[in-house]
């Protein structure tokens, strides 16, 4: 069983006006940072998070210029970010200009990055031409291997970087683990009966349970051993609507809640069964599969509903059609307040981390994929049948395959959802997203 996977955190680094923030807005894939072309004006850690090349989730961090004799008060404290991010990071864009070439500070960083023994890519920033490419050779002297001529404002340059980083996301994210065993989230919206939920599997009183909601507002994490598995039961606020977050606590306890759904493998999503699927209950699914994670949902306060012969059959059937997207999630009824099936959720979650945990060998999955394209093609595309040649899984947790066409971008959304349902159940991903990337071949 897979333990929670570790984000890669990649810190960009430079002195002040080099591109760091259109860097980080370019990896980003939207404004995140302000962009102006006034020295200093990242003065804090600015973090976002990125899925680089359709594959890898990281945390990026963008920081302030690097000034290192500097004396003005509000500079420093900018070193300061800058050096606390470079600590913090597991890679480092060292971003640098092109055009003016080295300057003293851009040395005084090299000598500081290369301490840190942490792995270093160079980029040259502001080659807006492949004319230009051969101003690069001048920051060898910088002590770099990898070095990358890029353009942050046009884009160029930056995939060839990212292919090359690939590889060390991969060692990375499966190569160090967080913790051992299976972390477990429960979320929810508040007053589902999640603290109830977990004090049940605990089989003891160790969250505080309350009817008011949004009792719990920081994540408690609590380990159990169940059949010899060792589980990390995370309990986390409920995550309110934005417009119902009103003060500071409230917003931490959000925060809270998204940063418990990063840490785990599997996501339990708790509903009220006598209210059915809601607005919120879509949100909240919508985040977990964003974030790649297994997913059951725990439909709780069973014991409240009137039964009838089918009732649980038709209830999932009305979940999964509210919540088409999430159908891969298998849904355990549960009762936390008389500790019925809870255990069911723990054995659930279990066979869901086993299945993402488990890699497909490239044969098994092209055969799959012949037959399914074979007997579903995807169509045609300016009079040329669209093709999907090969792929392969390139990573777990989510499963992602990797995927070669002769027209990617025009495989129609609608076929890609075909597509995943088809291999989730040729493979018995019940449980687990799938990503699937199509690149040109």
């Amino acid at each position: 069983m897979n333990a929670a996977e570790k984000k890669p955190i990649i810190a960009i680094v430079g002195r002040p006006n080099v591109g760091k923030s259109s860097l980080f807005n370019r990896l980003m894939g939207h404004k995140k940072a302000v962009v102006e072309d006034i020295p200093g004006v990242t003065r804090d850690r600015n973090y976002g998070e990125a899925i680089l090349l359709d594959i890898w989730p990281v945390t990026l961090i963008d920081t302030g210029g690097f000034e290192p004799d500097t004396k003005e008060v509000t500079r420093k404290q900018v070193q300061e970010q800058c050096q606390m991010a470079i600590e913090e990071a597991d890679i480092l864009f060292f971003v640098v200009d092109g055009k003016s070439g080295i300057l003293p500070d851009d040395q005084d960083l090299a000598r500081l990055l290369i301490k840190t023994q942490k792995p270093v890519y160079l980029m040259v920033n502001k080659i807006d031409h492949t004319r230009q490419e051969d101003r690069i050779f001048d920051f060898y002297r910088l002590g770099f291997e990898k070095i990358f001529p890029i353009s942050a404002l046009h884009g160029t340059g930056i995939q060839d970087a990212l292919e090359d980083v690939a590889s060390l996301l991969g060692e990375i994210t499966s190569g160090e683990k967080q913790d051992k065993g299976l972390h477990l989230a429960i979320v929810g919206k508040p007053n589902v009966g999640k603290s109830s939920l977990v004090n049940s599997l605990l089989g003891q009183e160790r969250v505080i349970v309350s009817h008011v909601a949004g009792t719990t507002r920081d994540a408690i994490d609590t380990p159990l051993s169940y059949r010899d598995h060792v589980i990390t039961l995370i309990d986390t606020a409920g995550i309110r609507r934005k417009s119902r977050i009103s003060h500071k606590v409230e917003r931490y306890a959000v925060v809270s809640a998204i940063s418990s759904i990063d840490r785990c493998n599997i996501a339990v999503l708790v509903m009220d069964a006598t209210q059915g699927a809601t607005d919120q209950d879509a949100k909240i699914a919508d985040l977990i599969v964003q974030k790649g994670k297994g997913a059951l949902i725990a439909l709780n306060k069973w014991d409240l509903v009137e039964k009838e012969t089918n009732t649980l059959k038709a209830y999932i059937q009305g979940i999964y059609r509210d919540l088409s997207f999430f159908s891969f999630a298998p849904v355990v009824s549960v009762s936390a307040l008389t500790g019925k099936r809870t255990s069911h959720i723990l054995d659930t979650a279990i066979e869901i981390a086993q299945r993402g945990a488990a890699k497909i060998s490239t044969p098994r999955f092209n055969q799959s994929l012949k037959k399914i394209a074979e007997n579903h093609p995807p169509g045609r595309h300016k009079g040329k049948r669209i093709k999907i040649l090969y792929g392969t899984q390139v990573r777990n947790f989510p499963p992602t395959f990797l995927l070669f066409s002769n027209a990617p971008e025009a495989i129609p959304e609608a076929y890609r959802r075909f597509l995943s349902a088809r291999l989730r159940e040729d493979f018995d991903l019940t449980g687990l997203p799938i990503r699937l990337v199509f690149k040109q071949k």
